[in-house]
């Protein structure tokens, strides 16, 4: 399987759920996944496109989310704000400093590994485009 996740393991574990497979037989190709900015904390998608192949053994297949559907299932987080200063000399970091100001991610981040919207990712999308290749 090939997903843009920050969370292999939860996609793994997605996939040990749906299947039934031993972890060991899940392979993960983990692509970048820049300007996410948390969304790709959770198996969503993954485990949807994994409940959709599971239905087709054998056959290819690409699923993808609008944007506008990525985005309505994302959880937001609350707004930090991070002031960092430090020394550089001959090119090297000699010291530094960083503050993180903001609510505790914790209950944003991980309270929601309980939610009904995480297990099994049973909030998917009305309609998706799936390509069958």
């Amino acid at each position: 399987m090939w997903a843009a996740t920050e969370m292999p393991a939860a996609v793994r574990d997605a996939a040990v759920e749906i299947t039934g497979v031993d972890p060991a037989r899940v392979t993960l190709n983990v692509l970048p996944a820049g300007g996410s900015f948390g969304r790709r904390l959770d198996p969503d998608s993954a485990a949807q496109a994994i409940q959709i192949a599971v239905t087709m053994p054998g056959t290819p297949m690409k699923a993808t989310w609008s944007r506008q559907e990525d985005m309505t299932h994302d959880n937001p987080r609350p707004l930090h704000m991070a002031l960092g200063r430090g020394t550089v000399a001959d090119g090297r970091v000699l010291a530094q400093d960083r503050d993180n100001i903001g609510p505790s991610l914790i209950p944003s981040s991980w309270g929601r590994a309980s939610s009904p919207r995480r297990a099994s990712a049973r909030a998917m999308p009305a309609s998706m485009t799936l390509d069958v290749a």
